[in-house]
């Protein structure tokens, strides 16, 4: 696969404004994807903030090029330990990026057939959103440090996961697994936009393929993600900001993805897995501290 990149950057009033156009290229077919963004001032944020939001887009989304998960809690993590923006509003960045990534995906891979083995998931996950995105209003209104335990704790078992070794099944898992790892992925994908973890520990144990795994996590993330965001713009809980920032983030996430494939870590994957549940166990550990 072939690709290429242009960026160019300007300013206004002393904050960014990238244009990014790029395109891939496969024998199969070709798919050009041409993405001008222009970073307005960020609705009154400061460009401290805009430049530290930055920095965390990036972080986060090496630890997910070299996970394959983990960019929401890591850039959730990052936002809620140096109180940059409130969690819901991180939240829907994320929800916005996801969907995006997603959108990309699946307009150049067509899903493989044993992708309905995560059939028996997606109406318990869809349950499980609607309940997280109401915890995160309740408790955003009534208990956040409650709001910033739960976080802290998802991201402390998140990163232990990283380092537990799993052992492959040699049949797959009953539909009831499913539906309960559904339901649970839910639930987090509601409250904090990441559904990750139990999902990522759930399918990576199943005698699939790894593509068949990443289609089945993709389409997930992509459905959860879909009602979420519904469901926060009908409670009026979609801040103008998060679109701003979503906008950021698609181009970065573009140039740090593309960057890391071409110019890797010289580090095993074992130790550079270790260093992701580091950064994870760190931050979450903050947020737990910070909240007691």
């Amino acid at each position: 696969m072939a690709a290429k990149a242009s960026l160019c950057l300007r300013s206004l009033d002393f904050y960014p404004i990238l244009v990014l156009k790029f395109g891939t290229k496969s024998s199969e077919k070709h798919f050009v994807v041409h993405l001008t963004v222009r970073v307005l001032p960020m609705f009154g944020q400061s460009l401290s903030t805009v430049v530290a939001m930055a920095l965390c887009l990036v972080l986060a989304t090496y630890v997910q090029s070299v996970t394959g998960f983990a960019f929401g809690l890591v850039f959730l993590g990052l936002v809620s330990v140096f109180d940059l923006v409130p969690i819901s509003e991180a939240a829907n960045v994320i929800t916005l990026t996801s969907l995006v990534q997603a959108f990309v995906y699946f307009r150049q891979q067509p899903l493989l057939p044993d992708v309905k083995v995560i059939r028996p998931a997606i109406v318990p996950s869809l349950v499980g959103v609607a309940a997280g995105a109401f915890f995160l209003l309740w408790l955003s209104g009534n208990a956040m440090y409650l709001l910033r335990l739960f976080l802290g704790s998802a991201i402390i078992a998140s990163a232990i996961s990283l380092v537990v070794h799993v052992r492959h099944r040699r049949q797959i898992d009953k539909p009831g697994v499913f539906a309960l790892t559904g339901l649970v992925s839910g639930i987090m994908g509601g409250m904090f936009s990441t559904a990750g973890p139990p999902l990522v520990y759930v399918m990576y144990r199943q005698p699939l393929q790894p593509e068949v795994i990443r289609q089945c996590l993709l389409l997930m993330f992509a459905i959860g993600q879909v009602l979420r965001l519904l469901m926060v713009i009908m409670t009026s809980q979609f801040q103008t900001e998060s679109l701003a920032y979503a906008v950021l983030a698609v181009p970065l996430v573009y140039l740090v993805t593309h960057a890391n494939r071409r110019f890797p870590l010289r580090m095993s994957h074992r130790n550079t897995l270790r260093l992701a549940a580091i950064l994870l166990m760190a931050s979450g550990s903050a947020l737990v501290m910070s909240s007691l």
